[in-house]
């Protein structure tokens, strides 16, 4: 791997069927007991995909969203030999049922409009997409202002000040729209879900629910300016404030 610090944290499965027609999984959960009984998590399942006829080539049955391709190119980045069973099942696979759009990472450094994916594809999928409705009267503020929630079991460096990658990065992908992509002082917040010290202690399995919540004293220490971004996790309608959040997710 080029990258020294860089790692494939995706959870995906291949699984290929007698007839074989394939279907992808992609998760949250990591490949042990715990992940998929104590914490909440998200599951992604796609709808089977048939074996193409013979002659196809890896470009006939595409997703709408080109989700074929771009699952493809992710499981090329792993440069595996151990792989290319399994990326001959995908290339002969018939994805056009598939409705969802892929975005994937893969460890290295990435450029707006360079190969689209890491969060410059999600911002190229909401400015292609995402259409916000117009104003509701002339005096309010509007969908712009919409705020934008973010919710993930682990936290990073985010640098000294939020224009640094909070706003500068992430908000200003999420707040992309059809009428202004990438824009760069968008009036919509941000907040960011993270568990508490006191909703980790309250947990079902008290402080060790805070194993699967990386983010370390030295790294807050340097950052105190997101405490004002951040809120609980409180799940009570669905009696799941107890279990921890493993699960990643954004919406606005």
């Amino acid at each position: 791997m080029k990258d020294p610090f860089g790692c494939h944290h995706s959870k995906v499965g291949v699984y290929v069927y007698e007839d074989n027609s394939v279907r992808i999984v992609i998760s949250t959960a990591n490949l042990y007991y715990e992940d998929w009984n104590h914490y909440n998590q998200g599951l992604w399942v796609s709808p089977v995909c048939p074996k193409l006829p013979e002659g196809s080539t890896e470009k006939d049955g595409e997703s709408p969203t080109g989700f074929k391709e771009h699952f493809l190119k992710y499981l090329q980045t792993y440069n595996l030999g151990i792989l290319k069973e399994w990326i001959e099942y995908v290339k002969n696979a018939d994805f056009s049922q598939v409705k969802v759009a892929l975005v994937y990472s893969a460890p290295g450094k990435y450029y707006p409009n360079s190969n689209g994916n890491h969060l410059h594809r999600v911002a190229s999928l909401l400015s292609k997409y995402c259409n916000l409705p117009k104003k509701m009267t002339p005096d309010s503020e509007g969908p712009l202002s919409w705020g934008i929630m973010a919710q993930a079991s682990s936290i990073g460096s985010m640098g000294k000040t939020p224009a640094e990658w909070l706003r500068g990065n992430l908000l200003r992908s999420l707040a992309s729209h059809k009428q202004s992509p990438l824009p760069s002082n968008s009036p919509a917040t941000i907040s960011i879900v993270y568990p508490s010290v006191d909703n980790v202690a309250n947990g079902y399995f008290g402080l060790k629910s805070g194993g699967c919540l990386p983010y370390s004293k030295a790294t807050n220490d340097k950052q105190k300016w997101l405490q004002t971004y951040m809120h609980q996790w409180v799940a009570n309608a669905k009696n799941r404030t107890r279990a921890m959040p493993h699960i990643k997710s954004y919406c606005r």
